[in-house]
């Protein structure tokens, strides 16, 4: 699991986060238009950032289930059309992970395409092959410390396996990581249905030997695809594209998600 920390300086009170996700472009279903929207708002927002969270081509291959002779693009040919559309925005990129369309190429030939995106965007230490823990901080705590920031921590994955078909089990697959890291906020892609849920938890604190109460805020990603092809066919429902916007707050009882842009 990587560790990736973020310092954002002193300039913002508060920062957004809109996350990419599951854009599979290349697919004859991606909605290029609603991703171009989204890249502009990061672009044009200033305290606004982002996470690549995988599956971000469709990567269809002979040995997978995708179509590859309904897709727009080769698989090379997605690769740069993706690289295009977030290059204004590289240096608003917090963390880049990989998914299971992208680990296709990686089972078959150890050929790593998240990995080959970040170092194209020059982004080789925010590039994480499997789980990470971010580390994000920005603002000014205290005016007599102007080198401290709010510091949150944010775990995230693709995420792997069906998920199930209801509600329920998609959020279950993102409540599950908090038993494995203990975080501020917890991000999970993959099943394409953006929702939000908070859970509080008591954290110790060795160091001071006390505990307090802490709001946690679990939050899973949209899909940037129309309905048809393959998900038409296994009959899954049609995917929710209304991009998440995670705001952070200096008070943490602040956190919160919406699922619009």
């Amino acid at each position: 699991m990587k560790t990736i920390a973020v310092d954002l300086g002193p300039t913002f009170k508060e920062i957004e986060i809109v996350p990419i996700a599951d854009v599979h472009l290349g697919d004859a279903q991606s909605n290029w238009k609603k991703l171009q929207e989204v890249i502009d708002y990061i672009a044009n927002t200033k305290n606004c950032y982002t996470i690549l969270n995988g599956d971000m081509i469709d990567n269809a291959i002979k040995a997978s289930v995708g179509d590859i002779y309904s897709a727009k693009l080769s698989p090379m040919e997605q690769i740069d059309k993706f690289i295009d559309f977030v290059a204004p925005i590289k240096e608003k990129i917090l963390a880049v992970t990989t998914g299971n369309h992208e680990a296709r190429t990686y089972k078959h030939t150890g050929i790593d395409i998240s990995r080959h995106v970040a170092h194209r965007l020059g982004l080789d230490d925010r590039y994480a092959p499997e789980n990470y823990v971010l580390f994000v901080s920005f603002g000014i705590p205290f005016e007599t410390r102007p080198n401290r920031r709010y510091t949150y921590s944010l775990h995230g994955t693709h995420g792997s396996g069906g998920g199930g078909r209801l509600v329920g089990g998609k959020m279950n697959a993102v409540e599950r990581m908090a038993g494995n890291v203990d975080a501020d906020i917890y991000l999970h892609s993959h099943t394409h249905l953006p929702a939000t849920f908070k859970q509080d938890f008591i954290r110790t604190d060795s160091r001071t030997k006390t505990i307090r109460q802490t709001t946690k805020l679990f939050v899973n990603t949209n899909a940037f695809l129309g309905y048809g092809g393959y998900g038409e066919t296994f009959g899954f429902k049609p995917a929710t594209i209304s991009p998440v916007k995670i705001k952070l707050r200096p008070n943490r009882s602040d956190l919160y998600s919406t699922c619009e842009v």
